[in-house]
């Protein structure tokens, strides 16, 4: 898939709205530090983050399109593309609105968590494509980032209080990328098993 044809797409356009409209729920929550922290743009980021690609596989299988693009560049090089426009384009989303929503709250000062939320958005759209391959479902790509989300929150918050390792909005940009690569990798396996199938 192209990057150019996801960046045109509704869901890049849709991930930067949803995630400005809960920036903007947020706004007035304690400058640019608690907006980042707020919880419409914990819950939502996810889901803005996978609404450009994470369904890509799922559409592709379905309409065919994966297989003259494997026979023009191969499995591994169809893999890595669908996995690096996945993960361009939801942080891609992220950092848009970001910037947009800096109009209303300087985030200057703020530079290294919206780097590392950035960073985070992709890791979440690589979770949503994730959810779709398993799944099989365009929804199930668009929401599992969130369940996710909210489901290590709530573990978090009635039964580990104490495990900031599992609010990954705590996450050092470090651990984010790493955490990313291995699901990249992991994802990389899963998907040429599919198309061998």
């Amino acid at each position: 898939m192209e990057l150019r044809c996801v960046l045109r797409g509704w869901g890049f356009w849709g991930g930067v709205l949803v995630l400005l409209g809960s920036c903007l729920a947020a706004h007035g929550t304690g400058g640019a530090a608690g907006l980042l922290r707020s919880e419409p743009v914990r819950y939502l980021l996810p889901v803005a983050s996978a609404l450009p690609c994470a369904a890509a596989w799922r559409e592709q299988t379905v309409t065919g399109f994966w297989r003259p693009a494997v026979s023009r560049c191969g499995r591994c090089s169809y893999c890595i593309g669908l996995l690096l426009a996945c993960w361009i384009s939801g942080a891609g989303a992220v950092l848009l609105a970001l910037l947009i929503c800096s109009a209303l709250v300087p985030l200057t000062a703020q530079a290294a968590s919206v780097l590392r939320m950035g960073l985070l958005a992709g890791l979440d759209a690589l979770v949503g494509l994730f959810g779709g391959l398993v799944f099989r479902s365009r929804i199930a790509a668009w929401f599992t980032p969130f369940l996710v989300c909210f489901f290590l929150s709530m573990v978090k918050e009635r039964y580990l209080p104490r495990a900031d390792a599992l609010d990954l909005m705590r996450w050092p940009a470090p651990c984010v990328l790493l955490a990313a690569l291995l699901a990249a990798a992991a994802l990389l396996i899963l998907m040429q098993r599919r198309l061998r199938a």
